[in-house]
């Protein structure tokens, strides 16, 4: 769940990765490397009702792709 007016973060843990993000955005998008594992995660600054919805984590490599689905929820 998100509070308005505050900081969300989603997590996404997989195999290799490449984050893109816009340092200016309310958006900002990391990596984390633990040896074999990584792991994405979006921080969305000053939640507000717009930024309520769904966000999907994608992922591809040789082998494939998979993805998953996450619903950000509100108390407004």
């Amino acid at each position: 769940m998100g509070d308005n007016g505050k900081d969300g973060t989603v997590i996404c843990s997989m195999k290799p990765v490449t984050a893109r993000a816009d340092p200016r955005s309310k958006y900002q998008a990391s990596v984390k490397s633990d040896g074999y594992r990584h792991s994405a995660s979006l921080r969305i600054l000053n939640l507000s009702r717009d930024d309520i919805g769904s966000y999907r984590c994608q992922v591809e490599n040789s082998l494939g792709s998979a993805h998953a689905d996450i619903t950000l929820y509100s108390q407004f």
